[in-house]
This record gives C-alpha cells, sequence and structure tokens, in this order.
C-alpha cells in the first residue's frame, strides 16, 4: 500500500503480531529452562571451603545459569526444601515437622567436633584441648546449629560443658563467643569462623556430619546427576 505522498505504508500490525510471537516464544522458553535449574540452599554456619568445592563442580560439568544457590540459615532450609521451594538443602539436619516420605539425605562430610573461640580467648592452646580445659567457660549454643548443642553423659563432659547459654542464631553465638570469652562446639573444618579460631578436642569424640537433604521424586533432569557429583565431593573429603 502506498500513501498519497508516495510513501509505502508498511503493515504494523502484522510486525507487531510477528514480534510478539517471537518475545513470547522467548519468554515460554525461559520458563522451561527456569523450570529446569536447580535450586540450592546452603546452611550460613558453612564456610567457603563449601562453596569453593561448589563453585568448582559448577565450573567444571554446569554453567551458572543451570543453578540457583542461596546461603540461609537451617530454619529457612528445612521449610523451603518441605514447601518444594528448594531442590537441594545442604545443613546440620531436617526437622521432623518438615520430613516427608520423599526427601532423602546423604552425608556429604563427617568432621570431629572443635571448639569455637575468640581471638583473645584464655583458653590457650596449641590447636588442641581436653574437655577439663573448658571447665568455668560459659558455653554458648543455638539449635539453628544443632552442632553447639550436642550433648554427652560422660561424667567429664558433664561436669565440664552441660551448662549451654542458648541464643537465638549461630551469627549471635560468634558474637557471645568472642565478646564474653566463651566457646561453642562447631564443625571444626566446615564452620564460619570469622575472626575467632577453632580447637580440636583430644579427648572427646563427636564427629558433626553435613548432609545433604532433597526430594527423590524431583522432576528436574539434571538433578540425579548433580547429586551424584556431591556424592563424588562427599568420597574425596
Amino acid at each position: 500500500m502506498v500513501d498519497l505522498n508516495g510513501r509505502k505504508d508498511y503493515n504494523m500490525t502484522g510486525i507487531y503480531n510477528a514480534v510478539s510471537t517471537s518475545w513470547g516464544m522467548e519468554k515460554e522458553l525461559e520458563q522451561i529452562h527456569r523450570k529446569d535449574v536447580i535450586r540450592v540452599g546452603v546452611d550460613s554456619t558453612i564456610s567457603k571451603l563449601l562453596w569453593r568445592r561448589l563453585q568448582k563442580m559448577v565450573d567444571a560439568f554446569y554453567s551458572e545459569e543451570d543453578f540457583q544457590f542461596s546461603k540461609i540459615d537451617r530454619s529457612v532450609g528445612n521449610s523451603m526444601l518441605g514447601e518444594h521451594s528448594l531442590d537441594i538443602y545442604i545443613g546440620y539436619g531436617m526437622d521432623e515437622e518438615y520430613r516427608e516420605e520423599d526427601i532423602e539425605e546423604f552425608t556429604l562430610s563427617e568432621q570431629p567436633i572443635g571448639v569455637y573461640v575468640g581471638k583473645d580467648t584464655t583458653i590457650h592452646s596449641s590447636g588442641t584441648v581436653v574437655l577439663e580445659e573448658l571447665k568455668g567457660y560459659v558455653r554458648y549454643g543455638t539449635r539453628a546449629y544443632p552442632c553447639s548443642v550436642v550433648e554427652d553423659l560422660d561424667k567429664t563432659f558433664y561436669d565440664s560443658c552441660r551448662n549451654i547459654c542458648y541464643v537465638d542464631n549461630a551469627e549471635t553465638m560468634k558474637i557471645k563467643v568472642e565478646f564474653n570469652d566463651g566457646y561453642a562446639f562447631v564443625d571444626s573444618y566446615y564452620f564460619s569462623q570469622c575472626s575467632g579460631e577453632i580447637y580440636l578436642l583430644s579427648d572427646w569424640k563427636c564427629p558433626q556430619c553435613m548432609k545433604v537433604y532433597y526430594r527423590r521424586n524431583s522432576k528436574k533432569k539434571k538433578l540425579g546427576d548433580v547429586l551424584a557429583k556431591l556424592k563424588q565431593i562427599a568420597e574425596e573429603t
């Protein structure tokens, strides 16, 4: 079609429809891709040592677009996995209220328990301590971090460490330990320690298990392969 001035009058409706169709297809493909993204929640107490291993896995076998990682606390990780908002949660325990038949787990790491202290602690050590040396110091713990609230009926443990000053979360626990010359029990290898130090206990063995929790019946194609790669990481630890 030509207008009175001799200029072509393009069919803008046709062009608009073509662009809209193309845009719609792109959005649909994007949504399909997003549905296959593996959503991974990592407990906020876990240090960069694990994050570095996860990044190596992504770099070697996948792309960044295949994953959505989140650093979250235990209660959020539990609820998000329970509500199908996560495909994988890596942490230290799953509350019974969120456990369902299709949620499974395997151990990613098993490490000796450690004693977290502040940088100015008066619990002097060359890297290891015994339970008796903790007597008289305030023990801090939080139910949000199960490693910190472990118990034992052993008399030496009971006499030295049975009392726990409970706080709301792991970050508060670290601050209380550092400001008040106290201590907390932690995963000796993977705990994100900030400015403090971690001593090993020489006379008490209580391994701390970091686990991978996931849904068995997920329809996401890559999930099985990702779980297999995580099991390889577990074997290397």
